[in-house]
């Protein structure tokens, strides 16, 4: 999927988010928020998991598992959240899945406030993992 694609999809679910919350407001119940949302996904056509157990590794070891909310499209993975406001832990809990699932992107979506809160992130490289950049030329004075 193209940067734009995926640009287009995150705003789609935002809208379809926005619309679920309007529907409801502040109703405090993050499974009626997902399965009405999960409602607009297949009116919408677009493909979803919920609730998808993803194995972690450590190398070729298996140490444990995560549990994600939404995964649409195969490409977004959302978490989903009824809270008073997002905290930084949140957004951690989102990065942490996008590097145990190897998706680039994801979308943080809280329904406890008056109005939908959101937040993309995108899966960033531990510097260890990072490609040098291929101008790079260090020049040394000798």
């Amino acid at each position: 999927m193209t940067n734009e694609e995926m640009e287009a999809l995150t705003r789609r679910v935002v809208g379809l988010a926005i619309k679920v919350h309007r529907y409801f407001g502040q109703l405090r119940n993050e499974p009626v928020y997902r399965n009405a949302l999960l409602v607009e996904f297949r009116r919408e056509g677009l493909s979803f998991e919920k609730e998808k157990v993803h194995n972690v590794y450590y190398g070729e070891e298996l140490v444990g598992s995560v549990r994600l909310d939404l995964i649409v499209e195969r490409e977004l993975v959302i978490e989903l959240k009824v809270q008073p406001k997002l905290e930084r832990a949140h957004e951690a809990q989102l990065v942490s899945y996008l590097h145990a699932t190897k998706l680039d992107r994801g979308l943080l979506i809280n329904m406890g406030g008056p109005i939908v809160e959101f937040r993309t992130k995108r899966r960033e490289l531990p510097s260890h993992l990072r490609k040098p950049a291929g101008d790079a030329i260090e020049v040394l004075d000798l």
